[in-house]
């Protein structure tokens, strides 16, 4: 083990992105090329004076609320610098260049020119990553090149006097009603290096760039807007942004581009850089509350400032480089990073080499990487570990290793005694925060590509009965509308309690009504999208749309798929393992699998399995699109499914489900939260990936519980219900005696638990129980002010849950509101009632499979043999057997025995 001690002024300097090494300090670099170094500036050098400009003109209630835009790096498919006949490796060996050139601006910021001789030391062709906005009212849509190393956000303006030639049109100040320059006397006119008054009194700049490109104009405010997924428009507006109208620019511009943006915004933003085969996938910054970053393996490291030196960056202290050797960490106690100063960064080539017990070979590509090794199946790189102060950052293959060809990989590190980087590549799958309000930057390994490709969205849940829903009938009282919903909750509830017959699960795949679930979601098809609103039902599993040829279909009042028409359709292989998930009816001639899917009130859908492009509309008004989702194409639809819908979206657990196939792009979590009854302008939600996730005070966590591998229902443990001090047992409380349902209105009990219940609430009560003229309910009171409910407590495995008044009783007339439990002896359900305001989460990940049967029994001869040879095979002594257990042992001495 070797040890090398820091200096005690070693520091890590902050840009807010990468991170940057000197021997006394060390950048932190936020959006440097991913490709490009630990080492290399990066690409996104947020500067104090950028956040001057955005401070001062963010509205408080957008930095609070949080939204999100899209970055794009210059190599991605969807950059207009992208170029097809480059190989990966042609990308690469220009990344490094680039990282290389803008490493050299770096070093030349270490000498004694000031800000105002420099504007910006890095040029103008050294970035990595761009940003489409628009500007102005009209907007005018421009791209422009995100740039952390300089200061200045502007765009070319007519009228333009000298400008880089610029392939889309530039802005014109005099067409927008929301543009008014800047005063010469302003105190941010005296931010701006070169700044001096026009004859109108305007603020004049001069901004330089370090390989001479400049630009020159007026200072101005103006309306900036933003693409973003994280509000409700789907786009947020800045107004009064401080930025350059650039009447002279000219130098190392590209014609594709239209300006530079410093994109900090607020101070609050978090970025996470997706690897860079990720092509389809753009990368991300959060601003505001969006930006947080906590959770399970999050740490925190300290920001520092240091007012001597140059404004631009802020920064951390690493402590110490730990070198992991198949699972042996030996420490390497030097101060650098990715750029590391010489002496450190050869100790750390010396160790590597004797880690990896393959010989180095020479770099093909000559882009002065010391340290390379074929590409092979047994080529495995040890971990590297960067301890900062507040925890240590885990930095495997990919973070620190560059493929040059087909064939070579070379370590992502340079050697620089005066400055040191923290480049992207180092960043990527980490999400990176800052807040700059508590001078501190927090660190998250997460699987970036997944984060920001729909890890995160919602989507409106619509009740049967809101004003959004088609079914929806003005003329309807509230009290019809509670009535309707308790027909379907009652329909559904024997249809639940037939289900427990002895047909199998394919003899009938959905024991439900499709008329009976309570809520509504909007999806599109295909490609070109075509919108349906569908149920959205809990208790089946198919995701099924009437489709064009409909041989026999039920009357639809929206147009009808056809798959025809979409370029994504494909059918399903007859003999493919999800075509063996249904009831198979057949193959199509062209070897396409039909199948059949049955409702318990005889309502069936026959057709052919296909994969299509589903698409949802986020509530934050993107949208988010899922290729090669098996679904039902419909072609003979009989029964009692209503016209305003055009197909179900089945929502349990079973390998079919909605859930289930979007399970691996959304971390198999999903969540919703159903606003109460009385709210019918507000529709409900359903989030899926990291916006499902529940936390914080107040969380109960019980274990899911699925009776068979792909059960249909999701199943908890109820284990007692408490009303103040008395509390009712619950017959049987067997783990999953109870599911959850969000299309059920009503919750039910087991009968005798129901039975306690009904009598410990009236000994709660301090009024008469009347009658309730309908004999549905069991428990029913006049609905006056001076009517107090208690809360009631449902004890599950791993807390407690209060559910008030909203939950447990239900106003039925104008004059009355009755216990919205019923019993039964056949089926437990906790209905939507008893859910709404609560925000339920599912993680699908960690569900328990309980077979029901606890004991596998053995023909006699064959289970005497087995004893006889487990207790060959356990060198310890059998415990006192139990009464019903014939061979025990101690588990703590045993456990190292069960393989």
């Amino acid at each position: 083990m070797s040890v090398f001690e820091l200096p005690e002024n070693y520091s890590v300097k902050s840009d807010k992105s990468v991170v940057t090494v000197k021997p006394e300090r060390l950048i932190f670099n936020k959006m440097y090329d991913k490709q490009s170094f630990t080492m290399a500036a990066s690409a996104l050098l947020l500067t104090i004076a950028t956040l001057v400009f955005f401070f001062l003109n963010l509205p408080n209630r957008l930095d609070a609320a949080g939204f999100s835009v899209d970055i794009i790096h210059r190599d991605s498919p969807k950059s207009p610098f992208y170029n097809r006949s480059e190989s990966l490796f042609d990308r690469v060996s220009r990344a490094i260049q680039r990282s290389n050139s803008r490493f050299n601006y770096f070093i030349s910021s270490t000498s004694a020119a000031t800000p105002e001789d420099m504007s910006s030391i890095l040029g103008s062709d050294v970035w990595t990553y761009h940003m489409t906005i628009s500007i102005g009212t009209p907007p005018l849509e421009i791209l422009t090149i995100v740039d952390t190393g300089s200061d200045l956000i502007w765009t070319q303006c007519l009228p333009c006097n000298s400008c880089y030639k610029q392939d889309g049109p530039l802005f014109d100040p005099s067409k927008s009603s929301t543009y008014k320059d800047r005063l010469c006397n302003s105190s941010i006119c005296w931010e701006v290096p070169g700044n001096h008054c026009s004859n109108h009194g305007s603020c004049e700049y001069h901004y330089l760039y370090g390989d001479g490109s400049h630009t020159d104009g007026i200072l101005a405010l103006e309306t900036l807007a933003m693409k973003s997924s994280g509000t409700s428009s789907g786009r947020v507006n800045l107004p009064n942004i401080t930025f350059g109208c650039g009447h002279d620019s000219g130098g190392f511009f590209e014609s594709q581009l239209s300006g530079i943006l410093g994109p900090s915004t607020g101070k609050k933003f978090a970025y996470c850089l997706v690897p860079r085969d990720q092509k389809t996938i753009s990368g991300r910054i959060d601003f505001g509350d969006s930006a947080v970053v906590s959770g399970n393996g999050t740490f925190y490291i300290p920001l520092i400032s240091k007012p001597d030196l140059k404004k631009t960056f802020y920064y951390v202290n690493l402590k110490n480089i730990s070198l992991s050797k198949w699972q042996h960490l030996s420490r390497l106690g030097c101060d650098s990073h990715p750029y590391l100063p010489t002496w450190a960064y050869k100790k750390l080539l010396e160790v590597l080499k004797d880690a990896i017990h393959h010989q180095p070979v020479p770099d093909p590509s000559k882009d002065w990487l010391e340290l390379c090794y074929e590409f092979g199946k047994d080529f495995k790189a040890p971990d590297i570990t960067f301890g900062f102060d507040g925890g240590e950052v885990v930095l495997g293959s990919l973070n620190t290793l560059i493929q040059t060809n087909e064939n070579v990989s070379c370590f992502a590190f340079w050697n620089s005694d005066p400055v040191g980087i923290f480049g992207n590549i180092a960043q990527q799958n980490i999400k990176i925060g800052y807040d700059l309000q508590n001078m501190k930057v927090a660190f998250k390994p997460t699987d970036c590509a997944h984060h920001l490709n729909a890890a995160g969205f919602s989507v409106e849940l619509i009740h049967h009965d809101s004003p959004k829903s088609p079914f929806y009938n003005a003329s309807d009282s509230p009290f019809d509308r509670v009535w309707r919903a308790i027909d379907r909750s009652n329909s559904r509830i024997n249809y639940y309690i037939s289900s427990t017959s002895a047909a199998r699960r394919k003899d009938a795949s959905s024991t439900v009504v499709p008329r009976a679930a309570s809520y509504l979601m909007n999806i599109s098809l295909g490609t070109p999208p075509l919108e349906i609103v569908a149920i959205a039902d809990t208790g089946s599993d198919l995701i099924w749309s009437q489709c064009l040829p409909c041989k026999t279909c039920y009357k639809q009042v929206a147009p009808i798929f056809d798959p025809s028409k979409s370029s994504t359709y494909t059918d399903v292989s007859c003999n493919s393992n999800t075509c063996s998930e249904l009831p198979k009816l057949g193959c199509t001639s062209n070897g396409g699998c039909m199948y059949g899917y049955s409702y318990g009130d005889g309502s069936y859908t026959n057709g052919v399995l296909g994969e299509e492009t589903l698409t949802m509309t986020s509530s934050d008004g993107g949208s988010v699109d899922f290729p090669n989702i098996t679904f039902g194409c419909g072609h003979e639809n009989v029964g009692g499914f209503d016209s305003h819908g055009a197909g179900i979206i089945g929502l349990g657990g079973g390998p079919l489900s909605l859930v289930s196939q979007l399970g691996p792009s959304v971390g198999k979590k999903f969540s919703y939260c159903l606003v109460p009854y009385a709210q019918n302008t507000t529709s409900s939600r359903m989030d899926f990936g990291d916006n499902a996730v529940v936390s914080g005070n107040g969380t109960v966590i019980t274990p899911l519980i699925s009776k068979t591998v792909g059960d249909t229902f999701f199943y908890v443990t109820l284990e007692k219900i408490s009303v103040g001090e008395n509390s009712v047992s619950v017959p049987s409380p067997d783990k999953g005696n109870i599911f959850i349902d969000s299309g059920t209105t009503l919750t039910l009990l087991p009968a005798s638990a129901h039975k306690s219940l009904l009598s410990v609430l009236k000994g709660a009560i301090n009024h008469q129980p009347v009658p309730d003229p309908s004999k549905y309910f069991s428990l029913c009171y006049e609905f006056r002010k001076d009517l107090e409910i208690p809360d009631l407590k449902f004890g599950f495995e791993g807390g407690e849950l209060v559910l008030g008044s909203m939950n447990t009783f239900l106003q039925v007339s104008e004059n009355l509101t009755c216990f919205s439990f019923l019993g039964s002896d056949s089926v437990a359900i906790i209905g939507n009632i008893a859910q709404q305001n609560f925000k339920i989460g599912y993680d699908l990940r960690n569900i328990i499979i309980d077979s029901g049967t606890t004991l596998t029994y053995l023909p006699t001869e064959a289970f005497q043999g087995l004893l006889s040879a487990l207790k060959g095979a356990i060198d310890l002594t059998p415990a006192v057997p139990s009464k019903t257990l014939e061979l025990c042992y101690e588990f703590g001495r045993i456990s190292r025995f069960l393989t």
